[in-house]
């Protein structure tokens, strides 16, 4: 996550920490041990934080290179009216028999799954998007399950905006995929002592 740093009113000292989650109306953050140490409940701090410039500079990279790469991967990123038109359902979707069972009771969340399944975007990329907590992440586990389940032998590649969230997502995936299936990558900036095995 984004790192911010954490002082007292009139103290030079600063505590850096990272932004763990953001929830509806709260934001997770996670400290070094020196300040959980001199941390009382109902203290002050002033926070100042920090933007990182380096995803933001790959993914225009990433667009920019994309004059160099094949016909496919051009019609994948910006599809014509053309393209869209030619578009194959990827698999039949009826009933699905979902691994989590509250996405029945949410008629969006339900379609989002059905659609991705069915790829009915094709071949512009299904997009999830909406406020913290409404339940993205959950509806693009069970579309991954449901892919893995459904068209055996498909490559996913599930991208996130921090290792948190990819370690949220690998970690609810796993609950049904084997381990052996699963490859977790982390950003090169990773502490390699925040790893859980």
């Amino acid at each position: 996550g984004d790192r911010l740093y954490a002082s007292s009113p009139g103290s030079l000292v600063e505590y850096e920490g990272f932004v763990h989650d953001v929830l509806r109306e709260d934001v997770v953050l996670r400290f070094d041990d020196r300040f959980h140490k001199s941390h009382a409940k109902g203290r002050t701090f002033h926070i100042r934080f920090t933007f990182n410039r380096f995803p933001l500079q790959l993914e225009h990279r990433a667009v920019e290179r994309l004059s160099a790469v094949p016909d496919i991967c051009q019609q994948l990123a910006f599809p014509t009216r053309q393209t869209v038109a030619q578009r194959q359902l990827l698999h039949p979707v009826g009933k699905l028999q979902l691994f989590n069972q509250n996405i029945d009771k949410n008629l969006e969340q339900y379609g989002a799954v059905q659609h991705i399944l069915a790829g009915s975007s094709r071949p512009a990329p299904y997009l999830v998007f909406g406020p913290p907590g409404t339940g993205k992440t959950m509806t693009t586990v069970e579309a991954i399950k449901q892919i893995w389940k459904k068209i055996p032998g498909s490559r996913i590649l599930a991208c996130t905006p921090s290792n948190s969230a990819a370690d949220d997502l690998a970690c609810r995936l796993l609950a049904h995929i084997p381990l052996r299936e699963i490859l977790r990558l982390n950003a090169f900036s990773r502490n390699t002592q925040s790893i859980d095995p």
